[in-house]
């Protein structure tokens, strides 16, 4: 049987300016609104809810979500010099109709962080270089704040991986604009 692949709904973003550094900026800017918005949609709310996690500490659910996007959303980078932004709720009517879904870093950090704000969790998003020399911003991952600490998760690579000594800066979405936790 032949899977179905969703097809990429990309988010239309500004005209982005030359400066790496604003493009990136202007993304990030784009992906925390979009986080405020899909945490209210029926579908991502679906999503974050449908299996039985209520009896899970918050870090053991930020985990179980990690996990879950891991095994759901196939790693594939965009076409070169596009930049597509996949939607939250686009990833959940995907799943939700067992299509096959794919979608990069920060498709993957966007429906993490989306799916953990729906549930209450303080996120942020942090871009990152992705070696010391590099001066390029290159990667994004998720961080959600949990027992007095920021934990780390990043469904887009198996292996953990340190961030120490990497140029990095952080997009915190602003906390309590969510939709009450469950």
């Amino acid at each position: 049987m032949k899977m179905r692949v969703a097809k990429a709904r990309p988010i239309k973003v500004t005209r982005l300016p030359r400066d790496k550094d604003a493009q990136v900026d202007v993304t990030l800017r784009e992906m925390i609104q979009i986080t405020i918005i899909e945490a209210w949609n029926p579908d991502v709310h679906w999503l974050a809810n449908h299996w039985r996690l209520p009896h899970y500490n918050r870090l053991e659910t930020a985990e179980a979500f990690n996990r879950y996007i891991r095994q759901k959303v196939e790693f594939d980078l965009d076409p070169k010099d596009i930049e597509l932004v996949r939607t939250p709720s686009f990833y959940a009517r995907a799943i939700r109709a067992r299509q096959r879904v794919v979608g990069d870093c920060d498709d993957t950090a966007l429906l993490l962080g989306t799916l953990l704000y729906s549930r209450g969790f303080q996120v942020a998003y942090v871009v990152m270089a992705t070696s010391p020399v590099a001066r390029e911003f290159q990667h994004v991952f998720t961080a959600t704040y949990i027992n007095g600490q920021w934990r780390y998760y990043d469904p887009a690579v198996k292996q953990p991986y340190s961030t120490d000594g990497l140029r990095r800066k952080w997009y915190n979405v602003p906390y309590g604009k969510g939709p009450p936790p469950l």
